[in-house]
């Protein structure tokens, strides 16, 4: 019973460290140009002879697809073969240790900017858990 009971402890933490995540963009409008008004001699008086510019719409903001952190926090409980394939092979692995969620055991990759729990049981191995670090 203890054994659950800290696993549930364990998942309520790891989710709360998680809940903290995200990205914002923000686009950045873009100044009109002034219109243009062309300077006549002071014996002369005439209206401009151009049409003020008019405004500008901002640019569109091109939006990347998800960054690689994202990808391996949408693959959780999904094989680490899809994992590789998403983002790309650790940057470092730590031993695997026995597991306390069943007669496997967990490893710890390393990606840049974030870190990929495992699970391994045989010849199967998933995304465990995601987390930024």
């Amino acid at each position: 019973m203890k054994k659950y009971l800290s696993l549930v402890i364990a998942l309520v933490c790891l989710l709360s460290l998680c809940a903290c995540g995200g990205s914002k963009t923000e686009e950045k409008a873009q100044p009109s140009a002034a219109p243009v008004v062309t300077a006549e001699p002071a014996a002369e008086v005439s209206a401009p002879t151009e049409e003020p510019a008019q405004p500008t719409e901002a640019p569109v903001v091109e939006q990347k697809g998800p960054s690689a952190y994202e990808q391996a926090r949408a693959l959780e409980g999904e094989s680490v073969d899809a994992l590789i394939a998403a983002v790309g092979e650790p940057l470092s692995r730590e031993d695997y240790a026995p597991s306390c969620l069943g007669d496997g055991e967990d490893g710890i990759w390393h990606y840049d900017g974030f870190d990929v729990y495992t699970y391994r049981e045989g010849e199967n191995e998933s995304v465990y858990a995601v987390m930024e670090g």
